[in-house]
């Protein structure tokens, strides 16, 4: 009992002295437009992200993965993350654009039930580079997570629909007489 106690305060001591430091001056990841987005059955929907590094950390970040927990009813797609690379005191902003730009998007099954609800986290991988554009000068790497809530909702009733086209009519006409 002892030396398993021993061991473990010798491991966690390590673990403390040998983390990057990357963890003290960490980059922030935002998801847009929120992280919880919704859409219909067979629709494609995603994110898009925001980056930030402290102006305090000497090292820039090159992204070199993603990847996120599992999603049923529905295939994430990742091939539309650009890995960027983001600089002491720099902020990267990328608004999602379907199958064009963004973290990530998702496709609903077609039969995925109202209401159902995807939550998990997305993961990036990165590493801190003196230079980003020279592997040899990467000093350590490290994940950041950022939790996620996909929700499938109801195709719109006609008569929804029908209203606010209304509204949008009376709205125009109104601009008009003005």
């Amino acid at each position: 009992m002892r030396h398993s106690l021993r061991f473990a305060g010798v491991l966690v001591a390590a673990l403390l002295f040998l983390t990057p430091a990357v963890w003290a001056d960490s980059i922030t990841l935002t998801l847009l437009p929120s992280p919880f987005i919704s859409g219909t059955a067979g629709s494609t929907i995603g994110w898009g992200y925001q980056l930030s590094a402290p102006a305090t950390n000497t090292n820039t970040f090159a992204f070199i993965g993603i990847s996120s927990d599992p999603f049923l009813f529905a295939t994430p797609d990742t091939s539309i993350f650009n890995f960027p690379t983001v600089a002491p005191g720099m902020t990267v902003t990328v608004p999602y654009i379907p199958g064009t730009q963004g973290l990530f998007e998702l496709t609903w099954d077609p039969n995925a039930p109202v209401g159902f609800t995807n939550v998990g986290l997305v993961f990036l991988d990165f590493e801190l580079c003196a230079d980003p554009f020279d592997p040899s000068s990467c000093s350590s790497s490290g994940t950041i997570a950022h939790n996620y809530s996909a929700t499938v909702v109801p195709i719109p009733e006609p008569s929804t629909l029908l209203l606010l086209a209304t509204g949008l009519t009376a709205l125009r006409l109104r601009r008009r007489s003005s």
